[in-house]
């Protein structure tokens, strides 16, 4: 039973990949070049049953940052209120340009989270806006 079930599951991650690599195919010949990216990445994300280990190095470096982070550093000073920020934080809704710049630096190929609005979508809607205007 052991084998039968080792074949199937080996026979499975198989298919698998072949239907991914036809669906990657599909997108590159559709020039779809970050679907395509996506649809590996997934397959990747699934095949990889083990996560491999860090590095040496990008461990140190991970420990380095930590201990800076809880390192003890002297207080703000006497001058700084004991409830207060040091810096000022606006509390207005955002101005329009200001808006339209967030929408132009946003990322890419990022899911649309619970909205299902994604980042290219806004993107164009705002070209498309511009150009009306």
């Amino acid at each position: 039973m052991k084998h039968k079930n080792h074949r199937a599951l080996k026979a499975d991650k198989q298919q698998l990949a072949a239907d991914v690599g036809k669906r990657i195919v599909g997108e590159l010949g559709a020039r779809n070049v970050q679907e395509a990216f996506r649809h590996l990445k997934g397959w990747y994300r699934v095949a990889l049953e083990t996560k491999a280990a860090p590095c040496p190095q990008t461990t140190e470096r991970q420990m380095d940052k930590r201990v800076e982070l809880y390192v003890r550093r002297a207080a703000y000073g006497e001058s700084f209120p004991a409830n207060g920020t040091p810096f000022e934080i606006r509390d207005n809704e955002p101005s329009e340009g200001e808006i339209r710049a967030a929408v132009m630096e946003m990322s890419n190929g990022r899911c649309g989270g619970t909205s299902g609005i994604k980042s290219e979508q806004l993107k164009r809607w705002l070209r498309g806006a511009k150009k009306e205007e």
